[in-house]
């Protein structure tokens, strides 16, 4: 196998394998089971206080095989003076989001929350970003923009890598200038948020917004895996770089080190493992087993669930919101939060037809390779069998036809 890249090894990865941090899709014990295995674990902190990403370090530590194992941490970056709050929710903006709803609970037959509007929209990151450097991770890794100048160099101060997730040249330079220590070049094919931060935008000219700026259309940051990575190793001029998007198995892994990646990220093929039944929804987990019988195009990118683009399954409300007029769905982390009860509403009814399915565009292939309840290590085990053979394979003389 291709040698591991000197700063993996200093944190003893073994293998070419991150697990992607996936918010509403992970627990410690699916970290710890991947770090255990030889990979990366890494802990979706975004969502979390302060006080829970400290608990939940904790209970991964306690899960290691070793203490010297590492695993991530990831946040994304909101800073409190420029993130939303909940005084920039306008009646009129949840007004308009509750006429867009409305139909979705109707066919719940639930009412709507009297006050959808939350006393914080989002975790304050400053706060959060102080936890990690707490509890000391290998690795903290960010997405949505990036830290301070003072907060990477406080990280590395305290010996901390930081990662940073680019989703285009212009933005793994802009991670390469502030002295990301590693680079997770993000392709169109990844489930979830979009790590985008350098985002093109324009002026509504919608009656209802006119003047507004928003998100233009996501295509020009859905450059794909294999295109991307490359660019990316060129443009970090030595700055390890972990392929994302789209990579399932050891023939993704390989590809990814053959463009120069260095590692692997992968999310989608670990929602049906065991460490992650009782925290995924079962409509969640029954998406992923049913995508067997669908293309690698039943995924779509939208904004209509939380106000920033995000792959996932599709279904009933992401077609309905897609086709309204794009600055009727405010930005991150606004409609979010005015989103939220219908997601678990629509969960807990077994419904998936309005709550959020994150997944990537090869969430077919890993729901076929992948059993049921499969254990998170021994997914880890058959990816790095794959990428084994797959390798010997390549690096074998080839004999002429006959």
């Amino acid at each position: 196998m291709k040698k591991m890249n000197p700063l993996f090894r200093s944190i003893n990865m073994r293998l070419p394998i991150v697990q992607a941090p996936m918010a509403g899709a992970c627990s410690p014990e699916l970290v710890a089971a991947v770090s255990n295995a030889g990979g990366l674990g890494s802990l979706a902190g975004s969502l979390l206080t302060p006080e829970h990403i400290v608990h939940t370090a904790d209970s991964i530590r306690k899960s290691l095989k070793a203490q010297n194992l590492p695993f991530s941490i990831n946040l994304f970056v909101q800073h409190s003076d420029s993130t939303p709050k909940s005084s920039d929710v306008t009646s009129e903006m949840s007004s308009a989001v509750s006429k867009l709803l409305k139909p979705f609970y109707d066919d719940l037959k639930i009412d709507p929350p009297q006050n959808a509007v939350p006393a914080n929209l989002a975790q304050c990151f400053e706060d959060q970003l102080d936890a990690i450097i707490a509890v000391r991770p290998s690795v903290a890794s960010f997405a949505f923009g990036i830290p301070t100048a003072a907060q990477i160099q406080k990280l590395q101060k305290d010996g901390i890598l930081v990662c940073g997730t680019a989703t285009t040249v212009q933005e793994a330079v802009a991670w390469k200038n502030v002295g990301a220590d590693m680079i997770c070049a993000q392709g169109g094919e990844a489930g979830g948020h979009r790590g985008s931060f350098l985002h093109a935008t324009s002026v509504s000219q919608s009656p209802s917004s006119a003047g507004r700026v928003v998100p233009q259309n996501v295509h020009h940051a859905l450059i794909g895996t294999m295109a991307l990575v490359p660019q990316v190793v060129d443009a970090a001029e030595g700055i390890p770089v972990i392929a994302a998007g789209g990579i399932s198995d050891g023939r993704g892994i390989a590809a990814a080190l053959c463009l120069g990646a260095s590692a692997a990220q992968i999310g989608t093929a670990f929602l049906g493992c065991a460490e992650l039944e009782s925290v995924l929804p079962a409509v969640w987990r029954q998406a992923f087993e049913d995508s067997a019988r669908h293309a690698e195009d039943h995924t779509r990118v939208t904004r209509a669930f939380s106000g920033r683009f995000a792959r996932g399954f599709q279904n009933t409300y992401m077609r309905e919101l897609d086709s309204v007029d794009p600055a009727l769905i405010p930005d991150y982390p606004i409609m979010n939060a005015l989103t939220s009860h219908l997601r678990q509403q629509s969960a807990r009814h077994g419904r998936s037809d309005f709550t959020s399915l994150w997944a990537g565009q090869g969430a077919p292939s890993a729901s076929v390779k992948y059993s049921r309840s499969m254990r998170a290590g021994d997914i880890v085990s058959l990816m790095e069998s794959s990428l084994r053979t797959v390798l010997q394979h390549a690096l074998s003389p080839q004999r002429p036809e006959p």
